[in-house]
């Protein structure tokens, strides 16, 4: 049964049903949500570590795991998230639970803030939560990819290179002007 629900696709689809349901009750179902869909992106995050040769047996990794949702949200108080990612990956190395909860919860509570208002009105938050729980999966399935890959090259690699090389790349992309978006379509 669980290698039918593995892949990214599948922890999108499970989220989106899981944002539906639980928008249909309102704030009462807000809790049941926010737990299905963190433990399916939690699960998903853990697939990707696997993934890049992870082992999540290890607690290190484990920890890396949850560290992932220290990385920002798709939401646009998030739009700084480059930097986020770069910081929060620095600051997640060799940490206990306790201090990467420190870190993780202050970055994670405006996503599920915007959430929790979103489902106030029982039949909009049903879409929402439908359109919603995805978009969260799959911007935290892209952070795992990023993390989980530097971990990976980190370990084939010397890290201090690896870090300095996705720095100067982070640092071009914030150089690059931003274009407007074209309005027309």
């Amino acid at each position: 049964m669980l290698a039918k629900c593995a892949g990214d696709r599948w922890h999108q689809v499970a989220s989106s049903v899981s944002g539906a349901i639980g928008g249909v009750g309102g704030l009462t179902t807000l809790a049941l949500d926010l737990g299905m869909t963190t433990t399916l992106i939690l699960r998903s995050i853990q697939e990707i570590a696997i993934g890049y040769g992870e082992d999540i047996g290890n607690e290190a990794v484990r920890l890396q795991c949850i560290g992932v949702f220290g990385f920002g949200g798709p939401l646009s108080e998030d739009d700084d998230v480059d930097t986020g990612l770069f910081g929060a990956r620095l600051a997640l190395r060799g940490k206990t639970l306790e201090a990467m909860l420190r870190v993780v919860v202050p970055r994670l509570l405006p996503t599920v803030t915007a959430e929790a208002v979103a489902k106030s009105m029982p039949l909009v938050s049903a879409a929402v939560g439908a359109v919603l729980n995805p978009a969260f999966t799959s911007y935290y399935q892209t952070m795992a990819h990023v993390h989980f890959r530097l971990r990976k090259l980190e370990r084939d690699h010397d890290p201090e290179a690896v870090l300095a090389c996705f720095a100067r790349v982070l640092t071009g992309i914030r150089q690059q002007p931003h274009k407007p978006k074209d309005e027309s379509r």
